[in-house]
C-alpha cells in the first residue's frame, strides 16, 4: 500500500489526480473515519472514546482519518495515534452553507430569533452544499470503502450526505452515539426553568425536536450505532425500533491504583472541559450550593481544585475564596487523581456517561456523584460510589468520605475492582471487535 498522509484546509491547493492515484494492495479492510475533532486519546471525553476507537480498528483495519474541524491544532495532528493511520485528510468547515446557532442578543427580538430557529438547521448538524461536498471528497485518497465510521452525530450526517450524492460509497456505514444530544438538550430545558425565558425555551424544544428525529432517522438507516451505556441503547431501542445499536462502554487510557498514602487530606477534585455546559453547571452548582455546607460539616479546611480547560468568568470568580483553586487545563491528570482523596461529579444535565467517574475508580479514588452524573455506569450507591443530589444531601456524602477511613477504602478498592472488571481498554476493546467484525465480514463475503 502506498501511504497517503494528506493535511489541508478548505483553500490548501491539493490536485484531485494526486488522491486518485493511491495504490492499495494491503489485504486488510479499508475504514474511512469521520471525527469533528483529532481521535488523540487524550483531552476531552469525546476526544478520548474516539481516540479509543481509533485505537482498536487499527488493530485490524486500515484507517483513513478525516477531521472536520475548524479548531484542528497541528500538534493534534501529529499525535502518535493519528500517524498509524493510512492517511489523514483536513478540513477546516468553512462551508457557505454552515449555519451557527446564535443565541439573542443585542437588537434581536423574540419573534426574530424563533424565525432564525424555525430556519436554522438541528444544532451540530452540518449542512453542505454539492460542491463543497465534492471538493471534500476530492482530497480523500477514495471514494470506496468497505465501511464508513462516524463519530458523533454531526459527522453520521455529514457523512450520510456525501453517501446520499454518490461522492463516497460503503458497503456499511457505522456511527458512535457517545451522547445523545436531544436528550441532554431536553433536560438542560427543564433544569434552566424560566431562567432565559420564553423565545430562548421554545427555540430549544425546536432544536431538540430536530435533534430527535436526525437521531431516529440515522440509527434507523445506519447498519450499526454504538452507544456507551444500556441505558442509552434501550432509549435508542424504544425510539428506532428496527435498529441495531450495540453498548460499548466509556474506557480510559490503562493506569495503576494510587496508593492511599499519596492522597492530601481534604483535596476534592473536579475534571472536566468547562466549555461543556453541563460540566460548567457542575462547578457552579457544587461551589454556590454544596461547598458552604461541605465547609461547615468538616472538622478542617477543605480544598477544591478545578481542572478543565475553558472555564467561564462565573467559575473563575469561585477562585476569590482561598480554599478554591481554578487550575484551567493541565498536562496530566495523573499527579491530580494522586493528590485527590475525593472525586466529585456534580452533573445536573447531559448525557453519555462520565470519563471523569472512570478515570477516578481506575486511580483508586472515592467519587461523590449525582444519580445524572452516575447514570448509565451501573455503579452501586455506598459500594462503589456515594450518590445525592440535593444539595446538602451531596454535601454529607463528600464529609463522609473524607472523614472515614473505612468509607474511603471501601469506595476506592471496589472501584477499582468494577474498573478492573467492566472498564479496562482491554475488555471494552474486545467488545467493540465482537460486535464490530461480523458486520464488516458480512460485507465482504
Amino acid at each position: 500500500m502506498v501511504r497517503l498522509t494528506v493535511v489541508a484546509g478548505w483553500h490548501a491547493r491539493i490536485r484531485r489526480r494526486s488522491c486518485r492515484m493511491s495504490v492499495d494492495t494491503s489485504p486488510r479492510p479499508r475504514l474511512l473515519m469521520v471525527s469533528r475533532n483529532p481521535p488523540t486519546g487524550v483531552g476531552t471525553g469525546s476526544r478520548i472514546r474516539a481516540g479509543f476507537f481509533l485505537d482498536t480498528l487499527l488493530q485490524r483495519y486500515d484507517v483513513h482519518l478525516l477531521v472536520i474541524s475548524p479548531e484542528a491544532d497541528s500538534a493534534d495532528l501529529q499525535s502518535p495515534l493519528l500517524a498509524r493511520c493510512a492517511s489523514l485528510t483536513t478540513d477546516d468547515m468553512a462551508w457557505q452553507s454552515r449555519e451557527r446557532w446564535r443565541e439573542p442578543g443585542g437588537d434581536s427580538g423574540a419573534l426574530d430569533f424563533l424565525w432564525h430557529a424555525l430556519r436554522a438547521p438541528a444544532t451540530n448538524v452540518p449542512v453542505l452544499q454539492h460542491t463543497e461536498g465534492e471538493a471534500l471528497v476530492a482530497r480523500l485518497p477514495y471514494r470506496d470503502y468497505d465501511a464508513v465510521v462516524a463519530i458523533r452525530l454531526s459527522m453520521a450526517s455529514v457523512a450520510q450526505q456525501l453517501l446520499d450524492w454518490g461522492l463516497l460509497r460503503a458497503r456499511r456505514r457505522v456511527f458512535d452515539l457517545d451522547d445523545i444530544e436531544s436528550r441532554l438538550l431536553a433536560r438542560e430545558r427543564a433544569l434552566d426553568g424560566r431562567r432565559t425565558g420564553f423565545a430562548v425555551g421554545v427555540a430549544k424544544w425546536i432544536r431538540q425536536q430536530r435533534l430527535e428525529r436526525t437521531e431516529q432517522r440515522l440509527t434507523r438507516t445506519w447498519d450499526q450505532v454504538y452507544v456507551c451505556s444500556t441505558a442509552d441503547r434501550d432509549l435508542m431501542h424504544a425510539r428506532s425500533r428496527n435498529s441495531t445499536v450495540h453498548c460499548v462502554p466509556n474506557t480510559c487510557p490503562p493506569t495503576t491504583a494510587a496508593p492511599a498514602g499519596a492522597a492530601t487530606a481534604g483535596e476534592i477534585l473536579f475534571v472536566g472541559s468547562l466549555r461543556y455546559p453541563p460540566n460548567d453547571d457542575a462547578v457552579q452548582f457544587f461551589c454556590e450550593q454544596v461547598w458552604p455546607h461541605l465547609c461547615e460539616r468538616l472538622p478542617f479546611a477543605p480544598t477544591l481544585r478545578i481542572v478543565g480547560a475553558g472555564p467561564s468568568i462565573r467559575v473563575k470568580a469561585f477562585a476569590h475564596d482561598p480554599r478554591i483553586d481554578v487550575m484551567g487545563a493541565v498536562k496530566s491528570l495523573d499527579e491530580r487523581y494522586r493528590a485527590a482523596a475525593l472525586v466529585i461529579a456534580p452533573i445536573r444535565f447531559g448525557g453519555g456517561t462520565r470519563i471523569k467517574i472512570i478515570e477516578a475508580l481506575a486511580a483508586g479514588r472515592p467519587v461523590v456523584a449525582t444519580s445524572v452524573g452516575a447514570e448509565g455506569l451501573g455503579l452501586r450507591d455506598g459500594a462503589e460510589i456515594l450518590l445525592a443530589d440535593a444539595p446538602e444531601a451531596f454535601a454529607a456524602a463528600c464529609a463522609k468520605v473524607l472523614t472515614d477511613a473505612g468509607v474511603w477504602q471501601t469506595l476506592a478498592q471496589q472501584g477499582r475492582a468494577v474498573y478492573e472488571a467492566r472498564f479496562a481498554r482491554e475488555i471494552v476493546a474486545e467488545d467493540l471487535l465482537r460486535t464490530f467484525s461480523p458486520l464488516l465480514d458480512g460485507a465482504m463475503s
